[in-house]
């Protein structure tokens, strides 16, 4: 992504200097099959492998970065992944660095095969107030059963004079895995570059899936 594209609220772009980079031989070499992972697939559960998400603050934005890959083993998650829509509000842009599917053991860009659409939200007004907020619609054409897609993107809010307490506080949870899927491994890395330092509570848990799952949340 040597030319960044920007249109209306969203972009195709390289990620930012503080969410890092990963070309494609580490990409293809973090997608690995495990006895946990052939687990999984064979029970009829699609599977993540990686969850990379950063979350990176300071006192003119917040932004979110998120790197992962995973299976579309089941008619139902390949649907789901072929038309997804994301909301942003005002003043915040969505930011597109790689579409792929590793098929076949070769990665190919889906970025070409991806079409944007810009929506109003159904839920432009409550109560008489009217919102700005965006609906980005995204179809990614020729997605096929047993492809493993890669997502790489992030969203950064830029604060309005009106997000008087943004700018105070930092207020942000994580709660994780999703319910439908087996993780290989995930990581959260939290970035502050506030002037003011920020109190952090990380409590841990369990789940029945033979993995640890670190629930962590940052107030």
């Amino acid at each position: 992504m040597d030319n960044p594209i920007q249109i209306e609220n969203y972009k195709i772009q390289k990620p930012e200097l503080w969410a890092g980079s990963i070309n494609d031989q580490e990409l293809i070499e973090k997608i690995k099959d495990s006895e946990f992972a052939r687990k999984q697939i064979d029970e009829g559960r699609d599977y993540c492998y990686f969850l990379d998400k950063k979350h990176h603050t300071n006192n003119k934005e917040n932004s979110e970065y998120v790197c992962m890959a995973y299976t579309l083993n089941e008619p139902g998650t390949l649907e789901r992944a072929s038309v997804s829509e994301v909301i942003v509000e005002e003043n915040e842009i969505y930011s597109i660095h790689r579409i792929s599917v590793l098929r076949d053991g070769v990665l190919i860009d889906k970025i070409p095969d991806t079409n944007i659409k810009v929506l109003d939200s159904e839920n432009q007004s409550s109560g008489g107030i009217l919102s700005s907020n965006k609906k980005i619609n995204i179809t990614i054409k020729d997605l096929r059963l047993y492809d493993v897609l890669i997502m790489e993107d992030s969203r950064c809010k830029a604060f309005t004079e009106r997000d008087f307490l943004r700018k105070e506080f930092s207020k942000y949870v994580w709660v994780s895995p999703d319910n439908y899927w087996a993780y290989g491994s995930f990581k959260f890395t939290f970035i502050n570059e506030r002037e003011q330092n920020i109190v952090c509570k990380k409590p841990f848990s369990e789940m029945n899936r033979g993995t640890f799952w670190n629930l962590k949340s940052f107030i």
